[in-house]
């Protein structure tokens, strides 16, 4: 009777695992968000349908009061930019309050924000497989019908380095507003307040009227808010209408 070597039943690690160590862990959960978000989606052929109507409509309605190719642009390439970097973390964090998981969560070993944060990364890819197709079909509807795009700008790369830094924007926005369910005691009344300031934040961001189209005061102070980072300055430098310099100034101020 042979012997077995023992060096053979040690565990040996992958090769992506040697090349992460200690952080392989993160990896491991965006990966498992990702695959369990892929499960019973039937939903969102409703949303491709939803998102397609949307666009569609919201567009013709521009169109109608005779906007430029700049303003299409804007609109229908900044739909695609939030979807990208879309989350809406409020969701999970006031369905774990409310349901009393917010307790286990809590006890992990690791840290709760961390792990809720790569786990938002998964579903957030998860999401965007599904959902972007919408807003692919909406946007090709339009330009084959009655609208005309800009080609982009130098900045396309730049905008591109921006998803990471909205997204984590959006993130925070989520701990904030999911975390004031824990004085909102009526989930009912917490769904009112969550949908008052969905209508606000799609404002503040300008995916519904660019923020240049305000006047001049209202336009100067939401400017200066974290939301226009989420969609407005991406979109300035994707049609070009910031400097090398100013571009700066958006990547300093959506990290600070």
């Amino acid at each position: 009777m042979t012997e077995s070597n023992p060096e053979t039943n040690l565990y040996k690690q992958t090769p992506l695992q040697k090349l992460l160590g200690r952080h392989y862990k993160w990896w491991y959960i965006v990966i498992h968000s990702l695959v369990s978000e892929t499960g019973g989606k039937i939903g969102f052929l409703s949303g491709y349908f939803a998102t397609v109507v949307r666009i569609v409509s919201t567009s013709y309605i521009w169109f109608l009061a005779g906007a430029d190719s700049n303003l299409f642009t804007y609109l229908l390439i900044g739909n695609l930019y939030s979807k990208i970097t879309f989350n809406v973390y409020y969701y999970r964090l006031s369905s774990a309050i409310y349901s009393g998981k917010i307790s286990s969560k809590l006890m992990y070993p690791l840290s709760f924000f961390q792990i809720e944060y790569f786990q938002a990364i998964g579903i957030r890819l998860t999401k965007n497989i599904f959902s972007l197709g919408g807003v692919f079909v909406g946007i090709l509807i339009c330009s084959l019908t009655f609208i005309k795009l800009n080609n982009p700008s130098w900045g396309v790369l730049l905008v591109v380095l921006t998803f990471p830094i909205a997204f984590t924007i959006n993130h925070f926005l989520g701990i904030l507003v999911g975390s004031l369910s824990f004085w909102i005691k009526n989930e009912f009344d917490y769904e009112g307040f969550r949908e008052s300031y969905e209508a606000v934040f799609y404002v503040a961001i300008g995916v519904v009227i660019p923020l240049n189209k305000f006047q001049e005061v209202i336009a100067s102070v939401l400017q200066f808010l974290p939301t226009p980072f989420l969609l407005h300055h991406p979109m300035q430098i994707y049609l070009g209408k910031y400097s090398a310099l100013e571009a700066i100034y958006v990547f300093t101020g959506g990290i600070a």
